[in-house]
């Protein structure tokens, strides 16, 4: 170890010493803080570029789910209907006031809400796979055919009318039984405008099994509800298009008579019709004016609309051959107003509006000079039992930039998206900087 040390000191004494700038220390100090310096920058580069890709597509989504999506007090009709695809139906069913009612391609009955167009499947009780669902003008209630197993002693299946309160969840439910005590199988729902009324067509059904339905021979029925008190009045009758107005007077129309009842108190008028109708029959549409004076019914014709009255007398609603040059499928969905029809058109192409849309139409016992048609909405999705609370349509100021329907945005939008792949991007672009940046200061201190 001396020998080592004697040899280290020789070699110093003889070697020439290096020279050594003044300011080296300060020069290394200086070089450390801008080394600090960059991997600040580094870090809140990357900070930012996170932050930015959160931004891009997480805020923007966020924006088309609540800013564009506000809610209405009061109430709307959406611009447009979707079939929302597989929802997960659920059994609460107080989900509040509805603006449209339907059965998407998954066969579940949805309603969409009013307030905030949000789209609610429910598992409706004892609902059959096919049959009416009708939603009230107001909105509030839902009217549906059902089928359940029977009381003990009593008919093997129970079948009617249930009708489900929205707003509370509440279902009630009204058997319909024909003239010999057995169950009807219901085909067709009415509302009347003030949604106080259900009727309903149907047939006895004298065999009901699995595999096997046998309908009574003449077990037509026509039954109208007042939903006050849950009574009902049935009439042995045939099937058809039915509805109701104000007065309770449910009106039923097939191809050939207009039947009108109220309760068998006051007995049924039956009366043929002035004009035969091609084709009405069960699960067909027909609409009662809130006076009670027209029933508009859907036919299957191309080119009009029928309206029937109480005398037996069909007046019709013609479409405008320049919009529907090849004729439209119309269906009534309810009364806007005294005299103006919600109705759902069918339109092939080459019309001017193609597909599926709402349309609000002049009754035909008004001047010709004062019609009015209004494309309500253009994007109806091909869903079934379609139905509308009419009552959420504005009164018309006359005014073709009236907006009728709310935008609420895409509310059939995910409540969170998969943005990973674009934060990496971002952390891989900020790395990319640093790098690029670290290159050109090398390059700058030579």
């Amino acid at each position: 170890m001396t020998d080592l040390r004697t040899s280290l000191h020789r070699v110093a004494d003889d070697v020439t010493p290096l020279p050594v700038a003044d300011d080296l220390w300060q020069r290394g100090q200086s070089a450390r803080r801008r080394g600090n310096a960059l991997v600040v920058a580094a870090v809140l580069a990357i900070i930012a570029s996170v932050t930015w890709s959160a931004v891009l597509l997480g805020d923007g989504d966020r924006e088309a789910r609540t800013a564009s999506t506000p809610v209405v007090p009061d109430g709307a009709i959406p611009s447009r209907i979707e079939d929302p695809g597989a929802l997960t139906a659920s059994d609460d069913l107080a989900v509040g006031q509805a603006s449209v009612a339907f059965v998407a391609e998954s066969s579940d009955v949805v309603v969409v809400d009013a307030a905030d167009g949000r789209y609610h499947a429910l598992a409706l009780p004892e609902a059959p796979l096919t049959g009416p669902v009708r939603l009230s003008p107001d909105g509030i209630q839902l009217a549906y055919a059902y089928d359940a197993l029977g009381p003990e002693g009593g008919p093997e299946v129970e079948v009617g009318v249930a009708i489900l309160d929205l707003r509370s969840g509440e279902v009630r439910r009204v058997p319909a039984i024909s003239g010999s005590g057995r169950p009807v199988a219901v085909s067709g729902i009415g509302w009347s405008s003030d949604s106080a009324y259900v009727a309903w067509s149907g047939h006895g059904i004298r065999v009901w099994t699995d595999s096997t339905r046998e309908l009574e021979r003449g077990g037509g029925m026509l039954g109208v509800i007042d939903l006050s008190t849950g009574l009902q009045s049935t009439l042995d009758s045939s099937e058809g298009a039915v509805s109701v107005d104000g007065d309770a007077a449910a009106t039923l129309v097939t191809s050939t008579r207009v039947t009108s009842f109220t309760s068998l108190s006051s007995g049924a008028t039956r009366v043929p019709l002035h004009e035969q109708l091609p084709a009405v029959g069960s699960g067909d549409r027909a609409s009662t004016s809130p006076s009670g004076e027209l029933t508009a019914v859907d036919d299957g014709s191309s080119v009009s609309l029928p309206f029937v009255d109480g005398e037996g007398d069909v007046l019709r609603r013609s479409l405008d051959t320049e919009l529907y040059p090849d004729g439209a499928r119309v269906s009534p969905l309810g009364w806007a107003a005294d005299a103006l029809l919600l109705a759902q058109v069918d339109a092939p192409a080459g019309s001017y509006v193609e597909g599926r849309h709402l349309a609000l139409m002049s009754s035909p016992d008004r001047p010709e000079s004062t019609w009015t048609y209004r494309i309500v909405m253009r994007d109806i999705a091909d869903v079934a039992e379609l139905s509308v609370a009419v009552d959420l349509i504005p009164d018309l100021d006359g005014t073709s930039s009236q907006q009728l329907t709310h935008d609420f945005g895409d509310v059939l939008a995910p409540d969170q998206r998969d943005i990973s792949w674009l934060i990496g991007l971002g952390v891989a672009a900020a790395i990319a900087v640093l790098m690029g940046l670290r290159w050109l200061w090398r390059r700058l201190l030579g």
